[in-house]
């Protein structure tokens, strides 16, 4: 028997958590861990002993519940880990990247460099990923890292990929648009490699071919100091008129922006999986990637990959793209009939097989 633990909120990783558990035939617990631990944060500035105390409070009663559940548990990502070490019985945990990880211990910050409370929690989530008895690992990749930056045994690790809601992630009827666009979902946070695409955008706009082009940014920003370094960037390369960031939108709308953008840019140095890539493709849209982490992975053969760290190439490769309807025509259908492979009922019965193959 399965208790499969999904977490509520509006990342990434719980939206991978519900999509599961919507198609999974186990209990259900839907945790609101996280989302208190956002709005506690929230309040609670400047820490106090006190303030820490019930922080504890908080996660002990949340303890208590999880070892109320019946069966085995499996917690539906990594950040989960910190409960593992109380648990007087097997678990297990699936692992979307080890970014936090990397970002205690690496040289390089991928995100943003932990301290204090933080730390400490991490420290857990991951010591708590290693003790799981198995571990759902999202990519070939993250397996990899598990087995080589963790000391996970590999026979611990399945590799299970997310999928994609076709429902929504699909080509649109396109709309009359006043200018062409390549587009970027994410933050800009260090490891999404922002400031390297808005480099190359500028290289584009010298040209006079692309004097209409347009660079939009969906999405919220994670890092208030790298979103202002971008747009002091922007400012200074005087594209001010040609960027535009949306914010948070809907599911529906990105589909719009994917099926009408020029291309789809995703040049990260790190991810575990890679949804954006994924979506676009399912709109349609052609892709370029970055030749890094999981993302060739992700995409197969049906994207172009470059080497993140080489502006001049990233430029080129867009310039291309652009340049090109055929090769544009290419990738779309190439990316539709690679999207086609993943979907939300595949990585859930996937997940129950799994569930079979090992006795729970």
């Amino acid at each position: 028997m399965v208790t499969y633990v999904a977490s509520k909120g509006t990342l990434s990783i719980d939206i991978y958590s519900q999509k599961i558990a919507e198609r999974l035939p186990v209990d259900i617990y839907f945790s609101e861990y996280f989302t208190g631990v956002m709005e506690r944060r929230a309040e609670q500035k400047p820490r106090k002993i006190s303030k820490l105390w019930s922080d504890f409070v908080y996660d002990y009663a949340h303890l208590k519940k999880l070892r109320k559940l019946p069966g085995t548990l499996h917690f539906s990502h990594q950040h989960f880990g910190r409960f593992g070490r109380f648990l007087a019985r097997p678990y297990i945990i699936t692992c979307h990247d080890i970014i936090r990880y990397l970002d205690m211990n690496g040289d390089t910050v991928l995100q943003k460099r932990p301290e204090g409370r933080s730390r400490l929690y991490l420290g857990l989530d991951f010591a708590g990923t290693r003790r799981a008895s198995r571990i759902v690992a999202i990519s070939d990749f993250t397996k990899r890292e598990l087995i080589e930056r963790l000391g996970v045994a590999e026979n611990k690790v399945e590799v299970i990929y997310p999928g994609v809601d076709h429902d929504i992630f699909k080509p649109r009827s396109r709309t009359n648009q006043a200018r062409p666009y390549i587009l970027y979902t994410g933050s800009e946070v260090p490891r999404k490699n922002f400031l390297s695409l808005i480099d190359a955008f500028r290289e584009l706009k010298r040209e006079a071919s692309f004097s209409d082009l347009m660079f939009v940014k969906v999405g919220a920003s994670d890092d208030a100091h790298m979103r202002a370094i971008a747009i002091e960037r922007i400012r200074s390369y005087g594209l001010g008129d040609a960027v535009r960031f949306t914010g948070r939108i809907t599911d529906d709308e990105l589909a719009q922006y994917y099926t009408m953008a020029e291309c789809f840019i995703f040049p990260s140095f790190y991810e575990g999986f890679g949804l954006p890539p994924l979506e676009a493709m399912a709109c349609g849209c052609p892709v370029i990637v970055a030749n890094a982490a999981a993302l060739p992975e992700v995409v197969g053969e049906a994207g172009l990959k470059v080497d993140p760290s080489n502006v001049k190439q990233l430029t080129d490769t867009l310039r291309q793209v652009l340049m090109q309807a055929a090769l544009r025509r290419k990738l779309s259908l190439q990316g539709l009939e690679r999207a086609s492979a993943f979907s939300w009922d595949r990585a859930a019965e996937q997940t129950a097989r799994f569930y079979e193959g090992i006795g729970v």
